[in-house]
């Protein structure tokens, strides 16, 4: 009877494992569909989110070490950016004032030649051609000056008010864009507030479903005892019968 009794809890066992290897098998058919799907679900909750242990951060690296060994591996992305080209914005102009600087020559003064009268040397002032270029040279002199004055005219009557719209517009741009700044602040912080709200009721209800899961995984092993316990009884009660009637059976004889 005792080996009896041990072949019937064996069988108890045999169920029970089977139940878990069925689970088993489940949770790792949901493992396989997550690596074959191209665009898995992100299911991080940052806001419900109580941070990982040991356990969990080895399981993550798992996962980024498989996904990076998917990838040909490099050892610096440097190698796919072009080459630097450092003479690319060096002009003429620059190669030269560099060069002075190597040379440590001093800086080139402003020319005032320009602003100058001068007349015919004292050895030329018979030369007409002499005479013909300071008069050209204070024609040149004295529209430059009349340019000026003319522009100085209009700076006076038209500057201050040009100044003031220049000023008028820039205000403008500026409230306009601080206006949009605003509006997009509001928009990412009614986006973060639709994430929290929407996170913590996605949390909410991932608790409830974990507790009845839970809950349903803890009624099944019970159910599971309370049948391996009634399968007991009835093979108990079976055996009995069986000795019942074999005793019946040897008494009317």
């Amino acid at each position: 009877l005792n080996g009896f009794y041990i072949q019937i809890f064996f069988e108890c066992d045999v169920r029970f494992a089977c139940f878990i290897s069925f689970v088993k098998a489940i949770s790792d058919m949901i493992g396989e569909i997550r690596k074959k799907d191209l665009n898995p679900v992100v299911d991080a909750l940052p806001y419900i989110d109580q941070g990982y242990d040991e356990e969990a951060e080895a399981a993550a690296m798992a996962l980024i070490q498989e996904e990076c060994s998917r990838y040909r591996h490099v050892k610096s992305t440097k190698y796919d950016l072009p080459a630097l080209n450092f003479d690319k914005f060096l002009t003429e102009l620059l190669k030269a004032e560099f060069e002075r600087i190597q040379n440590r020559q001093p800086m080139q003064g402003l020319n005032m030649r320009r602003y100058e009268l001068p007349g015919p040397s004292s050895t030329r002032m018979g030369d007409v051609d002499s005479w013909q270029e300071a008069l050209q040279n204070a024609k040149a002199q004295l529209e430059q000056q009349d340019l000026r004055i003319l522009n100085l005219e209009l700076m006076i009557e038209y500057g201050a008010e040009a100044w003031k719209i220049y000023l008028e517009k820039a205000e403008k741009t500026k409230n306009l864009f601080r206006k949009r700044i605003s509006l997009l602040r509001e928009k990412v912080q009614a986006v973060h507030f639709s994430r929290k709200r929407k996170q913590t009721e996605a949390g909410d209800k991932l608790k409830q479903l974990e507790a009845r899961w839970v809950s349903l995984v803890t009624k099944n092993y019970e159910i599971e005892k309370i049948c391996a316990e009634i399968a007991v009884q009835n093979a108990i009660k079976r055996k009995q019968l069986e000795e019942e009637q074999e005793a019946t059976a040897v008494a009317e004889s």
